[in-house]
């Protein structure tokens, strides 16, 4: 379990670790705390003082902030066993989480990731749906191989999105993963990730589609590295596909950063310019009809339908793409093939 500045949360996101029954398997629990500035490793410390079951509970405090990968791979180096169970300090384990996930380890010997379904619930822990997200491994409902680590570099602190390396480290291996439809976490939405941002703070949003990415950006630059150390091992086809799959997600990212500053232009821009480039007559592609025009200003939020779309935003939008019903699928293999004709990171 990772966590940083989670005090509300860890001492329930911990329990529910702890809560863990195999079949009276003793289970390693490592809890890497990421130099919290609150009280989260007092309470860590407080739960494992009264803790006297059966599984093992390793605790670490980073001496310094290393970011959401780098504390993972720490959590890696202090591990032993061949699979790691990603936790998060906010987050709720259910009871029978291990026991599904070691049930799937046996049924698929080959798999080197395998990701459940995900419970989403808010700040205040009520339910909100449930997030069936299945283009990429999705870190906080994941059981990783340790060969998506060893097999690598250690994953830097500039890397931001660790379930996308190892997602990519997993299938560059010539791995599968597994999708499995049971929810084995109660995972945390709360508002404060970027697709989360209501639409009256669009100004903001665009900013931070700018931070994201150069994340993003960087993250490619460590995938890049990293499919350095596998290439010799793929066969030439496989290779020319995964050079072509970085450089159109490159592509695609540049594009993004274009758009999310002309966004922020327009955003800026007074009221009266963009009513006049509303009316006006266009030449360029894409800008000359009034409904394209529209259509342009809509999406860039731009003043004053900014105000509008923010005033009829449904208040629950942020929960609106979850799935009200638990869902029901039988279990879903992907191999690298499908992995690099999806459009994962093409389209943020």
């Amino acid at each position: 379990m990772i966590c940083y500045n989670q005090e509300v949360y860890v001492r329930e996101a911990l329990m529910s670790a702890l809560q863990q029954d195999l079949a009276g398997e003793q289970l390693e629990i490592i809890v890497s705390d990421d130099c919290s500035q609150d009280d989260t490793y007092a309470i860590v410390q407080d739960v494992a003082s009264s803790y006297h079951g059966p599984h093992r509970l390793i605790l670490h405090r980073n001496d310094h902030n290393l970011g959401i990968g780098a504390n993972f791979y720490q959590a890696y180096t202090l591990s032993q066993g061949d699979w790691l169970v990603m936790a998060a300090g906010d987050d709720i384990s259910m009871p029978e989480r291990s026991r599904i996930l070691h049930a799937a380890i046996q049924k698929y010997p080959t798999a080197l990731g395998i990701c459940s379904t995900r419970e989403v619930i808010d700040a205040t822990g009520k339910h909100r749906g449930y997030d069936t997200w299945r283009k990429e491994l999705y870190g906080a409902s994941t059981a990783w191989h340790r060969r998506v680590f060893a097999d690598y570099a250690p994953i830097p602190p500039s890397v931001a999105f660790e379930d996308a390396l190892l997602t990519f480290r997993l299938f560059m291996l010539q791995g599968e993963a597994i999708f499995l439809s049971a929810p084995t976490v109660r995972y945390r939405v709360d508002g404060s990730s970027i697709s989360s941002q209501g639409l009256s703070d669009a100004l903001q949003t665009q900013k931070k589609v700018l931070v994201v990415v150069e994340k993003l950006l960087r993250l490619l630059e460590c995938l890049r590295k990293d499919y350095d150390v596998v290439r010799e091992t793929l066969p030439a086809p496989l290779r020319d596909r995964w050079q072509a799959k970085f450089n159109a997600i490159e592509n695609s990212l540049i594009s993004r950063r274009q758009q999310a500053e002309l966004a922020l232009l327009v955003m800026s821009r007074p009221f009266l310019t963009n009513i006049a480039y509303l009316f006006s007559r266009q030449a360029t592609a894409g800008h000359s009809r009034f409904v394209d025009r529209l259509g342009w200003l809509m999406r860039n939020d731009a003043a004053p339908l900014r105000a509008l779309r923010a005033f009829f935003r449904s208040k629950n939008a942020l929960y609106a793409a979850y799935s009200p019903n638990v869902p029901s699928f039988a279990d879903e293999r992907m191999v690298a093939d499908d992995f690099l004709r999806g459009d994962f990171l093409l389209n943020f």
